[in-house]
């Protein structure tokens, strides 16, 4: 199948309600087939669920199936340290997803190896946001993730507006001089980005305020690992991380009291039940 470029959105709790009928004008107006939604981050409450999550996927969930067109949505959540708590927002949501997972990269929050792998472990393909300067302060302009898939944010001034806000970034040769002048930003060259967040705040876009972004289409249709589950290899190195070995140790202690605690075990490790199995097999007698 040849990729093609396609108009996507992203959307954070700042945007507010998106009804169907907004996101419909956003598909038959400008074109849009792909919706980037922050589950957790920035927005008037800094650092937590953004509550209109759930209703904005649903609403372009509707609004694509009415068009005819395939659901293109992913989740985004800042900080990334806060990954465990955006998978869990996200629920059964889920199942609207691709199945990419964007760690946001930015406003003094970096990122690591135990929440890749995390991400990775409850049935994500984790990838990476951020701007090129961000990478530069934040993570000393490291190629130690150029392995992951990159959304990249750098704004276009062309696009920008005199109120500062920005007008539709459609316009650009994309990936050609997604860089600027530069040939890599830490691990990555121009071939592994997935899209590019061409501007800032568009207002009154179908009178919401989203960003505007070019991506491959191909973004939206992740390689999943068969039924679901991480490798033998990807689950120890998850639970060689000393944090992530308790973790579990305590999601296993809710799971026996479920009945008391209300909070079975997370669908992920349900699914991962063989990789456990393996790792704690019972004593012979």
């Amino acid at each position: 199948m040849i990729d093609r470029k396609i108009r996507v959105v992203d959307l954070s709790e700042w945007t507010g309600p998106v009804s169907e009928a907004h996101a419909r004008c956003m598909i038959e107006q400008h074109g849009v087939e792909g919706a980037i939604l922050q589950a957790w981050g920035g927005g008037p409450n800094v650092g937590r669920r953004n509550d209109y999550f759930h209703q904005a996927a649903d609403a372009f969930d509707r609004a694509f199936k009415a068009a005819g067109k395939p659901t293109y949505l992913d989740p985004y959540c800042w900080p990334p340290s806060n990954w465990e708590a955006c998978v869990r927002w996200i629920g059964n949501t889920k199942s609207l997803m691709s199945g990419a997972f964007y760690l946001d990269v930015e406003a003094g929050a970096g990122m690591n190896q135990s929440m890749v792998d995390g991400v990775r472990v409850a049935g994500w393909e984790p990838r990476v946001y951020v701007s090129p300067s961000g990478w530069d302060e934040l993570m000393s302009n490291t190629s130690r993730f150029g392995d992951l898939k990159l959304w990249l944010a750098r704004y276009q001034l062309r696009f920008q507006r005199p109120d500062g806000y920005y007008r539709p970034g459609w316009a650009v040769n994309f990936p050609e001089n997604a860089f600027g002048n530069r040939d890599r930003i830490g691990g990555w060259t121009e071939a592994d980005l997935v899209g590019w967040q061409t501007t800032g705040t568009v207002p009154n876009f179908c009178d919401e305020s989203v960003d505007t972004n070019i991506f491959w289409e191909s973004a939206f249709k992740p390689k999943k690992e068969e039924e679901d589950e991480v490798t033998d290899k990807e689950f120890q190195a998850y639970l060689d991380q000393e944090d992530n070995f308790r973790r579990v140790e305590a999601w296993f202690l809710r799971g026996y009291y479920s009945a008391v605690a209300r909070e079975p075990l997370p669908p992920w490790l349900v699914t991962n039940l063989r990789n456990l199995l393996k790792f704690y097999p019972e004593e012979e007698d």
